[in-house]
């Protein structure tokens, strides 16, 4: 029995990891009942010592009654002292049994009690080792419950999340749907606009080409008048002078004749004020590389259109970054007050990671690209307002009283308002002043080979049409079917081509082609300036604002150098 609550007691031991409350309520049941059996077996022991001592003091009666029985038997007869000596010889051999089977029952119970108080020795040890064990196991369990709750509330706390990241990704989703149907609205009222701008254009372009053909035709009833005029006018010797024989010559010297009465009938200053306009009309077709004024016209308002737009498209850019910085304010502060709330965040899984790294990586690329197009938006900018500033210095000489600023981004629609006014003035001034081809004078410029931005004729026509030059100004001849010259003023104003115009391109000696001078220390100025001038239009690159301005200056310097020597031969 005892053997086998210590085989349960060792059991117990060696499965410690595993102890219950039921196996410790069976422990101390199991403890109860060994202690009771203890007790009463020490108590049984306690009895059998007090028998054996009783039976130790009767025999010790008897051998001293039997002392005396003996003496006494020496009196008596020998059979009654027979008798009672196999008497007591009987009860002596009982006696002695008695004692032989209760040794042998107390040196069991020795063994017993020997066993049961080593027992005892491990079970207290065993005892103190399940105590700390189950003091061990309590704690681990308090720990355990304390971890249960915290998931418990991390559990909460991400569901929470899950929620508030469900309605944001919602409501986020839901704005982006709602930006995409408005920039679609956007675009699809853009294209309606689009559309009426495009039959707009083909409109005014009818209207334009109506108004083209009614000016041809007053141009062509100017012409019948100036020729019935000319008949009153002109002297009949001075139709003797036309050289050449060809009707060509013929015509071109009578218009030239027709153009020098027309300059000859107006005052010094209508005679300056042409030349003005006739200069900042060089300058500006010069620079826009316009063929006629139609052509500058509508290249100045293709610029003024491309400005508008791209100041509404910078507007629009301007707004929507200030709608994306004050996203990421919002942004920033929803993520530090969430940090305020939630002390212990929720562990960021890869999924969550994934998807941030994903929108941050898309919010860069939208920043990127917006800075892209905020950077090309501003780079059009400047050139645009660059252009403007030269566009204005070329318009300068025109009503003078009115000054256009130096523009900046502020102030490019007005600037662009006020030089669009003086272009469209100057146009109908000239126009109703000047029905013919304007006077132009010479200009002695070297072109090199590589020429590209001054259009020339073929080098036959200039033989047909060259003619030496006199230090007076060069007369226009109108252009002939054969000559591509570049058209100025309107149809019925060109130039004729680049002799006329004192424009001599190198090799050009070789024609017989030349210009008189009555200053040579004068020419011999400008033809250094001309190389000058001509050193910068030989490089390829597009001319930078100050190398307009030198231009221009140069310009400015021989137009006044041909008239103080134009007033000393008068």
């Amino acid at each position: 029995m005892m053997h086998d609550e210590n085989t349960h007691l060792r059991s117990i031991r060696a499965c410690g990891k595993n102890v219950t409350d039921r196996e410790l309520e069976l422990l101390d049941r199991r403890k109860y009942a060994t202690i009771r059996r203890l007790n009463r077996l020490t108590h049984q022991v306690r009895k059998i010592e007090e028998g054996i001592r009783r039976n130790e003091e009767e025999r010790v009666t008897n051998e001293r009654e039997l002392s005396e029985a003996a003496k006494d038997g020496a009196v008596s007869g020998s059979k009654s002292v027979a008798l009672r000596i196999h008497r007591l010889e009987k009860f002596l051999d009982q006696t002695l049994g008695h004692q032989r089977f209760v040794a042998r029952i107390n040196d069991g119970y020795r063994e017993l009690l020997k066993e049961l108080v080593e027992d005892s020795i491990g079970r207290d040890a065993r005892t103190r080792a399940l105590e700390q064990h189950l003091d061990i196991r309590h704690q681990e369990y308090a720990r355990l419950v304390t971890l249960y709750h915290n998931a418990t509330s991390q559990y909460e706390n991400v569901q929470r999340d899950l929620k508030s990241f469900d309605s944001s990704f919602q409501q986020a989703r839901h704005l982006k749907d709602k930006a995409l149907a408005d920039r679609r609205l956007r675009v699809e009222t853009a294209l309606r606009q689009t559309q009426g701008l495009e039959q707009r254009q083909v409109e005014l372009q009818q209207e334009i080409d109506e108004e083209l053909q009614r000016i041809e035709e007053a141009e062509i009833e100017k012409q019948l008048v100036l020729q019935r005029r000319r008949r009153t006018i002109l002297p009949p010797d001075r139709n003797s002078v036309v050289a050449g024989t060809s009707d060509y010559n013929q015509r071109a010297e009578l218009s030239d004749r027709i153009a020098n009465a027309l300059l000859a009938s107006g005052s010094a200053k209508d005679e300056e004020r042409m030349r003005a306009f006739e200069k900042s009309f060089v300058k500006m077709m010069r620079v826009t590389e316009a063929e006629s004024l139609d052509d500058l016209v509508n290249k100045f308002s293709q610029e003024q259109a491309l400005r508008e737009q791209l100041q509404k498209q910078y507007r629009d850019e301007q707004k929507r970054l200030e709608d994306l910085q004050n996203e990421v304010a919002r942004l920033k502060k929803k993520v530090k007050d969430h940090e305020v709330t939630y002390v212990h965040p929720a562990p960021v899984t890869f999924c969550m990671k994934s998807e941030l790294d994903s929108y941050v990586t898309d919010a860069s690329c939208k920043r990127d690209s917006a800075l892209g197009e905020l950077t090309t938006l501003e780079r059009i900018l400047a050139e645009v307002v660059q252009h403007t500033d030269v566009l204005a210095e070329q318009v300068s000489l025109y009503k003078p009283e009115v000054v256009v600023p130096r523009t900046k981004i502020e102030n490019v629609v007005t600037n662009l308002q006020l030089l669009g006014a003086k272009i469209l003035s100057l146009a109908d001034e000239t126009v109703d002043r000047t029905s013919t081809a304007p006077c132009v004078a010479s200009i002695h410029v070297n072109l090199p080979s590589s020429n590209t931005r001054v259009k020339l004729c073929s080098i036959k026509e200039q033989a047909k049409t060259a003619t030496p030059t006199t230090s007076t100004p060069v007369t226009n001849n109108p252009p002939s079917p054969e000559t591509d010259g570049s058209c100025f003023f309107d149809k019925g104003s060109c130039f004729t081509d680049s002799v006329t115009n004192g424009i001599v391109p190198i090799g050009g000696g070789k024609l017989g082609i030349s210009t008189v001078s009555s200053d040579s220390g004068e020419h011999e100025d400008d033809t250094e300036e001309g190389r000058r001038s001509m050193a910068l239009l030989d490089n390829d690159e597009p001319l930078g604002r100050e190398q307009i301005k030198r231009l221009a200056a140069v310009v400015l310097r021989r137009e006044e150098r041909r008239r103080l020597r134009e007033e000393r031969q008068r």
